[in-house]
């Protein structure tokens, strides 16, 4: 079965498991998740400038399994990249130890939509909590909530012509040098971390983010 603007297989409501539905992109539905663990790694690729779109549940695919018994598979997300990225990526989401516990009840399925993929010129891939959990996971969930938040203007253009002034600064030493006063540093903060989300300005996403951390014009 292609993929259509639906997914395949609906995401039942779980009392044993987090189960959920993700904020998405403006005019894009929110994403439904089966753990905290594809939780995360939406917040990840909704957060990444390189990504189109994040589409869960997006396929079923069918194959034989070892016993011979006809079945099918749904991977986890479907990723799409903008143009000039990466092919799209076809990903399950697995915690380690789940993969290292029940390797041969996968292989055969994993197999199978590596092939799916391949017909189409994506690729699969089954990722874990070790590439998912990162410190550029915790900035991307904080971040993601002022990307799409509207922000002053003219609290945008200070802090963007104090920073151009001086080329690197800390957060807080940006803060104080576009904004006299505390007040005025505090309705300015949103409007920072705007900026940070929406790529204006940089930072070193690897490390938590703190009015220490060290940002430069994009």
């Amino acid at each position: 079965m292609e993929r259509g603007p639906m997914p395949v297989r609906s995401i039942p409501l779980s009392h044993s498991s987090v189960t959920g539905r993700l904020a998405s992109r403006p005019n894009q539905p929110a994403l439904a998740f089966e753990s905290s663990l594809e939780r995360d790694f939406a917040i990840l690729h909704l957060f990444d400038p390189t990504v189109e779109s994040v589409e869960e549940q997006p396929v079923r695919i069918d194959y034989t399994a070892p016993t011979g018994r006809k079945t099918h598979y749904t991977p986890d997300f479907l990723v799409v990249y903008r143009s000039g990225g990466p092919s799209a990526r076809l990903v399950e989401v697995k915690y380690k130890a789940e993969l290292d516990r029940k390797a041969l009840r996968y292989a055969a399925r994993f197999e199978a939509a590596r092939q799916y993929a391949a017909a189409r010129g994506w690729t699969f891939e089954v990722v874990t909590e070790t590439a998912i959990r990162t410190p550029w996971l915790e900035n991307a969930r904080f971040l993601l909530q002022y990307r799409h938040r509207p922000a002053d203007p003219g609290r945008c253009r200070r802090l963007l012509d104090a920073l151009n002034a001086i080329t690197t600064a800390a957060a807080g030493d940006l803060l104080r040098s576009a904004f006299t006063t505390l007040s005025e540093q505090q309705l300015g903060l949103p409007c920072l971390w705007h900026l940070v989300a929406t790529g204006r300005i940089t930072a070193d996403l690897d490390c938590p983010l703190t009015m220490n951390t060290v940002l430069q014009m994009a």
